[in-house]
């Protein structure tokens, strides 16, 4: 299997709206079209750097990373920090490494522009949280609760040795 990694642009996203997750993840993820179109038109959501997988030419995985979340936790240290908006992976590319793999595509491209990346990710969602605890991921004690599926715990990995 071939995975390539690039940075996308708009005339990108047909070929990536088509990712799709299993039914216990979806609750978790807003379906890739939906996510693409916060980002476009009039009043478009600000991203800092977008990502994608293709395995042998073929969609496998998304990475949206923004600058606009905040917590108290992270203002308090004054940090630049970026934020993980989307991250999915197909669920015919699931277990195979490629979402790490994409996570640490982002943070490479990311190396000196922030001095951290943080996520949140839902208190249900062992497998997520593992994942990135794997890739160095750690959980800053503060729970946020503006998503809609319930309390997330936020993760944060340093990119500048902060």
């Amino acid at each position: 299997m071939v995975i390539k990694f690039a940075a996308l642009i708009q005339s990108d996203f047909e070929d990536y709206s088509t990712i799709s997750v299993f039914e216990n993840q979806a609750q978790f993820v807003f379906p890739i079209a939906k996510v693409f179109s916060r980002f476009f038109g009039r009043s478009a959501e600000k991203y800092v750097y977008i990502a994608g997988a293709k395995c042998n030419s073929e969609a496998a995985g998304i990475i949206i990373v923004t600058d606009y979340y905040e917590t108290a936790e992270l203002k308090s240290k004054r940090l630049n920090v970026c934020w993980v908006d989307t991250l999915a992976i197909d669920r015919t590319y699931q277990k195979q490494g490629i979402g790490s793999k994409l996570l640490e595509h982002a943070i490479s491209a990311l190396c000196g522009n922030f001095d951290c990346i943080c996520l949140t990710v839902n208190i249900r969602n062992e497998s997520a949280k593992s994942m990135y605890i794997k890739c160095g991921f750690k959980d800053v004690g503060e729970l946020y609760f503006g998503g809609p599926s319930g309390p997330q715990n936020i993760l944060r990995y340093n990119i500048s040795g902060s």
